[in-house]
């Protein structure tokens, strides 16, 4: 947020600071639903029955888009909008299984992790060892 538009809200009233809080809610909301229609054109323009006869690849690796009975989309669509938007394509409620992993497990105990096994990890980056 700009100190211009934080200077504007100290000037304001109580009724002035809710009008603005309306605006702002209402363009937030209009950019939402901007963002589906947005989702869907890159939905059916990812739709493996849109694509070139020769993106068979393509058509074989195709995923539902969301829950079952929605229609099929490429691999990687979702995750090439998601990443424009700033999302995953598998966050729900504001919250990415991802994040929630890397928060929750200890790092020894995810898959793949190299911290915690003798003799591996990152160079400068290991725990400090106890003195002996």
């Amino acid at each position: 947020m700009s100190n211009r538009v934080l200077d504007e809200l100290r000037e304001m009233g109580k009724t002035d600071v809710l009008s603005f809080a309306t605006t702002r809610h209402e363009t937030r909301l209009q950019a939402e639903r901007e963002l589906l229609a947005a989702a869907y054109q890159w939905a059916v323009l990812h739709n493996p029955d849109a694509l070139a006869p020769f993106s068979k690849r393509a058509a074989d690796r195709a995923r539902p888009a969301g829950a079952a009975g929605t229609p099929l989309i490429t691999e990687y669509a979702a995750a090439a909008f998601g990443a424009r938007i700033q999302t995953t394509p598998s966050a729900r409620n504001g919250s990415s299984p991802m994040r929630w992993t890397s928060t929750t497990a200890s790092p020894a105990s995810r898959p793949g992790s190299l911290r915690g096994r003798s003799g591996s990890g990152t160079p400068g980056m290991s725990r400090p060892r106890r003195a002996t």
